[in-house]
């Protein structure tokens, strides 16, 4: 088992170092950084003026930025089992 998972260790390695900068500039060319920080200032904003968040727009942005990169991951790995493990 061991060897098997140090092989696809490294095929995913070797994967993100090739198909890493392809992606990047893909997303780059499709979305514009501007516009997703708009997007997160924004709904930051929103949930700031809500009463009940004792928090400011820093805050809530900084809050904003990590529920959306864990709601990524969560995905990816939601996938990657389903596709691993049936």
């Amino acid at each position: 088992m061991a060897v098997k998972s140090g092989v696809s260790h490294v095929l995913a390695a070797v994967v993100v170092l090739v198909v890493g900068p392809i992606v990047n500039e893909l997303v780059s060319l499709l979305v514009d950084g501007q516009d997703v920080i708009r997007a997160i200032e924004a709904a930051s904003a929103i949930v700031a003026d809500h009463p009940f968040v004792a928090a400011g727009d820093d805050t809530v942005a900084t809050a904003l930025t990590l529920v959306t990169l864990i709601a990524f991951l969560y995905v990816w790995g939601h996938a990657y089992h389903v596709k691993r493990h049936g």
